[in-house]
């Protein structure tokens, strides 16, 4: 298949056992007919701590995509200083085409659609994602930034909330 990663010596090492198979991270299922479906990728996940149990940003905007009036969402989240077992929670959201949408809205769906354990602390409307690279990926970091800037900026954040 290839013999290294070119300078990640010890990334290679990770990624292949001594009998030559490649851990390639993707997660994915099969189905009783033994057709396979990709979810993601083991790096690109998230975990948002809540009580225990462990909230997938995939699930929280899976669920919030069924509204009508959103066509993006990105679940970001950060520790609050001196909080141990819960992380906040942002959905940030962009639009459908030629609609507006509201906190409330949002908020109100999300509590029909999730467990009460994956319910996002604050919501953000947006244009746009900041992206990334030459295939335009969602920078999250870079969205988590904006959306602690506009969360601050609206009075919904205080900054000792945050981490720096």
């Amino acid at each position: 298949m290839f013999s290294t990663y070119y300078g990640c010596e010890d990334l290679y090492r990770k990624v292949m056992s001594p009998s030559g198979w490649y851990y390639t991270g993707d997660i994915g299922s099969m189905d009783e007919y033994g057709f396979t479906y990709f979810s993601g990728r083991k790096a690109n996940v998230l975990h948002f701590n809540r009580w225990g149990d462990k909230v997938y940003p995939a699930a929280i905007e899976a669920a919030a995509e069924k509204y009508p009036k959103v066509s993006q969402t990105q679940a970001v989240g950060f520790k609050e200083p001196g909080v141990v077992d819960c992380d906040t929670i942002i959905l940030c959201v962009i639009p459908a085409k030629n609609q507006d949408i509201t906190e409330d809205e949002l908020r109100a769906h999300c509590e029909r659609e999730l467990l009460d354990h994956m319910w996002p602390d604050h919501y953000v409307v947006m244009e746009t994602f900041p992206r990334v690279g030459i295939r335009q990926k969602v920078s999250k970091e870079e969205l988590l930034k904006s959306a602690k800037s506009i969360l601050l900026d609206s009075g919904k954040l205080k900054l000792s909330e945050m981490n720096q």
